[in-house]
């Protein structure tokens, strides 16, 4: 996993409530790739409003500087094709 201890730790204290999950997918989940944005999701029992969402992203950016950041939030229950096919590689933050 190609993100700082630090970022992991953000991520994880980000999610809105303690059953709230956060993971890594995309490049950086493989550490022998090098470079690429940092893909993470969040995954809650409700969506996330955009401004919270917003400020997630804005307070990260504060912490660790500018950097390619994808953040989506899903529900546990939601259906997605794209979260079926990213949940196989994700690790849990």
């Amino acid at each position: 996993m190609r993100i700082s201890p630090e970022m992991r730790q953000y991520f994880k204290s980000a999610c809105q409530n303690v059953e709230d999950k956060a993971f890594l997918f995309g490049s950086r989940v493989n550490d022998s790739k090098r470079g690429g944005d940092i893909d993470v999701f969040i995954l809650s029992n409700k969506h996330y409003d955009s401004d919270t969402v917003r400020t997630i992203r804005a307070k990260f950016m504060q912490k660790f500087g500018w950097q390619k950041l994808d953040l989506i939030n899903w529900t546990f229950d939601e259906k997605n094709t794209f979260k079926d096919l990213v949940m196989d590689e994700a690790i849990e933050l």
